[in-house]
């Protein structure tokens, strides 16, 4: 994306106050931030994601809050043993996702190979896929740009990309189910 960018404007021809500028920039700044999380050891790389999916969480509950949106819904995993809510929530859930994200992205790679299109698909998918309530499904489309962008840097990295998000997405999970178990 950025090199068709490149093609079309340079940026010395540019001045401050043009969009296009801000937008060349913003792209300049998000593969530098790419190319320093691919460097970066797998450990570090799936914790800053989840730092990163944890803080979404944060936001749209902050939002959701702030907007007195009350129909959010989610999983609905209270009634279940813990060892049940672990067991789906954190194991089958999350390797399901990953598959059908692997399988959507690859078929997306196939028709184009824009990482752009393959990602907004996939976070697509993955929304629709999280179907509690309209409000969650808005929701999860974020969650799911992040998880495709793991598959996909993890691709780049040359590591495995269904483990590597699958390992992101169950640990998220965890975090979240561990929490609710907690506090209930």
């Amino acid at each position: 994306m950025l090199q068709f960018f490149e093609n079309m404007y340079s940026p010395q021809k540019l001045s401050d106050n043009q969009p296009t500028l801000k937008i060349y920039m913003l792209l300049q700044t998000l593969l530098r931030i790419h190319y320093w999380l691919i460097r970066l050891p797998l450990y570090a790389f799936i914790g800053i994601m989840l730092a990163i999916d944890l803080c979404m969480v944060f936001l749209f509950g902050l939002i959701a809050t702030l907007t007195n949106i009350t129909d959010v819904g989610g999983a609905d995993l209270k009634n279940f043993p813990i060892y049940a809510q672990m067991l789906v929530g954190v194991v089958i859930a999350p390797l399901l996702e990953t598959l059908e994200q692997h399988l959507l992205i690859k078929l997306i790679r196939y028709i184009t190979p824009s990482k752009i299109y393959a990602i907004l698909g996939s976070a697509i998918v993955f929304g629709l896929s999280h179907s509690y309530s309209l409000t969650y499904m808005i929701y999860a489309f974020f969650p799911g740009i992040l998880l495709a962008y793991i598959y996909l840097a993890s691709y780049e990295r040359n590591e495995k990309p269904i483990w590597n998000t699958f390992l992101e997405h169950g640990l998220y999970n965890l975090i979240l189910i561990s929490l609710g178990i907690w506090l209930k």
